[in-house]
């Protein structure tokens, strides 16, 4: 036995075939060091890789090689089952048309799930939940273009797959596991480890394809700027309020929500002393014009800015409704619903 394999059996308490089978199926690929800092990890998280419950993978950084620590669902399981406070854990998969809402209310975050059995429609993510023994709970949620790698299991078992990384997530954080990572949260080529944001050609191309295609058109910023001014409201204190530079930045999503929420905003009241004002200089050509023929002129706008706007809408969810529903992202599935539902049949 080598003075290298008596110091693994020091820092991991394992005899020296089970050194050789961990080195093996565990943290192939690393070097002596890295695996006895592997082996030092597993030791003082009492996490078992014997049982699968860890592995590692190399990873080459700016700041040069490392080594990824990641545990899988059992092991987060068994140590968060460890915590005093830990009750149980569920978790579902969410599909298009189901009824789902999730966020905070009074400081708590809550979930609210309904669906059928018939037609649910495709995958579009997963949520668990925690359940803690005072009351409280930890809930995470997984969407599927984040993680579908559309291989494999992910193929066959996408609401099993899914559930799982929004379980993963949910047991990390009761567990209290630090430097443990999700596997699901890289990308691992030829035994290496990759950040997923920075090294797949692909989801760059998706993320870039994604961004471009959804964001805010012409005919929704024209309706904005017929909008605010009727509204009492400016441009200005719009982007400051959701944190943007300019109009453009907008997605085609959130411009039809602030559309939507201008529209419910009470017109302002006209000074009727008034004897002329300009037209917003953003709209058309600057020119005085009597409040009423300001008000006709806006209201003419606006019902052109809607009708173009319909239109476009109207050909996008031709497009859409060409294509197999289960195939279109989380957002195209929501917008196919929304119209077919009557949603954007705004009255003019």
């Amino acid at each position: 036995m080598t003075n290298e394999i008596i110091k693994l059996q020091e820092v991991s308490n394992y005899n020296k075939s089970e050194i050789a089978i961990v080195k093996n199926q565990c943290a192939a690929g690393t070097t002596d060091l890295e695996f006895a800092y592997f082996l030092s990890v597993t030791k003082t998280s009492g996490l078992n890789p014997l049982a699968k419950e860890v592995w590692c993978y190399p990873q080459l950084t700016k700041n040069g090689r490392k080594i990824v620590i990641f545990a899988g669902k059992d092991g987060f399981l068994r140590k968060a089952q460890e915590m005093p406070n830990f009750s149980c854990v569920n978790s579902c998969e969410v599909c298009a048309n189901d009824k789902f809402d999730m966020g905070a209310k009074d400081g708590k975050v809550f979930v609210e799930h309904y669906f059928s059995t018939a037609n649910r429609g495709g995958v579009v993510g997963a949520y668990a939940i925690v359940e803690l023994k005072d009351g409280g709970k930890v809930i995470e949620w997984a969407d599927i273009k984040d993680y579908d790698k559309k291989q494999n299991a992910w193929s066959s078992h996408q609401a099993e797959m899914i559930k799982k990384v929004a379980t993963v997530h949910a047991l990390k954080k009761v567990a209290n596991l630090s430097g443990v990572y999700a596997e699901e949260d890289f990308d691992i080529r030829d035994g290496k480890a990759f950040t997923r944001e920075t090294t797949a050609v692909e989801t760059n191309a998706d993320t870039l394809r994604e961004k471009t295609s959804n964001m805010i058109v012409e005919q929704q910023i024209k309706l904005i700027f017929v909008l605010l001014p009727k509204k009492g409201k400016n441009i200005e204190s719009m982007l400051a309020h959701y944190k943007k530079e300019k109009i453009e930045e907008f997605s085609y999503e959130d411009a039809q929500n602030i559309i939507m929420m201008l529209e419910r905003c009470p017109d302002i009241e006209v000074k009727k002393d008034v004897a002329a004002i300009e037209v917003e200089p953003t709209i058309g050509k600057k020119e005085p014009m009597s409040v009423g023929g300001k008000k006709i002129k806006e209201t003419m706008e606006a019902n052109e800015a809607k009708k173009q706007m319909k239109a476009e809408m109207s050909a996008r969810y031709e497009e859409l409704a060409k294509k197999v529903f289960n195939d279109l992202t989380a957002e195209e599935q929501e917008f196919v619903k929304d119209f077919e539902e009557g949603k954007f049949n705004q009255p003019l």
